[in-house]
C-alpha cells in the first residue's frame, strides 16, 4: 500500500496541470505622480487582462491598457521657470526585452494632455514624471525617478 501511494504521489507531481484560466479584466487608477518640486504631474488608469499560465510559468499580462494625462505646473509668472511636463513609460515585456516606446509632453500651463495606449505580454510597466526645458525628443535628463505602476504576480 506505502509503495502505491509513493507512486501515486510521484505520477501527481510529474503530470503537468492545465494552464489557469484567464481572469477577467480589471483597471485601477495610478497617481497622481509628481515630478521633482511638482513642476509636472501624471495620473490616470490601467487595465490588465491576465494571461492565462500554468503553475512553474512566469506571470505576465496578456494585454494591458494605459489611459492618463499630463500637466505642466509652470508657468514664469509663478515659477520664474517655463519648462513642459513629460511623462515616460518603461514596459517590461521579458527579461531580455523592454521598451521605452511612450512618451508624452505638454508645455501648456495647466491644460492637460491626454494619452493611451496599450501593450501586449506585459510583466512590469514603470513611469517617469519631469519637467524639461522642450527639445525635439521628450527625455528627462535631469530629474525623476523610476515609479512601478504596475508588476504581474
Amino acid at each position: 500500500m506505502r509503495t502505491f501511494l509513493a507512486l501515486a504521489f510521484v505520477l501527481a507531481t510529474l503530470i503537468p496541470l492545465p494552464a489557469q484560466a484567464a481572469s477577467h479584466s480589471w483597471t485601477l487608477p495610478w497617481g497622481p505622480i509628481s515630478a521633482p518640486a511638482r513642476h509636472a504631474e501624471a495620473s490616470g488608469t490601467i487595465t490588465v487582462t491576465p494571461a492565462p499560465v500554468g503553475p512553474w510559468e512566469i506571470p505576465y499580462a496578456e494585454k494591458v491598457q494605459i489611459d492618463g494625462v499630463v500637466r505642466d505646473l509652470t508657468t514664469p509668472a509663478v515659477t520664474v521657470v517655463d519648462t513642459c511636463a513629460i511623462v515616460i513609460f518603461r514596459i517590461t515585456h521579458s527579461s531580455s526585452y523592454t521598451s521605452y516606446g511612450h512618451y508624452y509632453g505638454t508645455c501648456t500651463f495647466l491644460t492637460p494632455r491626454k494619452f493611451t495606449f496599450t501593450e501586449e505580454v506585459v510583466r512590469q510597466v514603470e513611469m517617469q514624471v519631469c519637467a524639461e526645458p522642450m527639445r525635439t525628443t521628450l527625455r528627462c535628463t535631469r530629474e525623476g525617478t523610476w515609479r512601478t505602476i504596475y508588476i504581474a504576480r
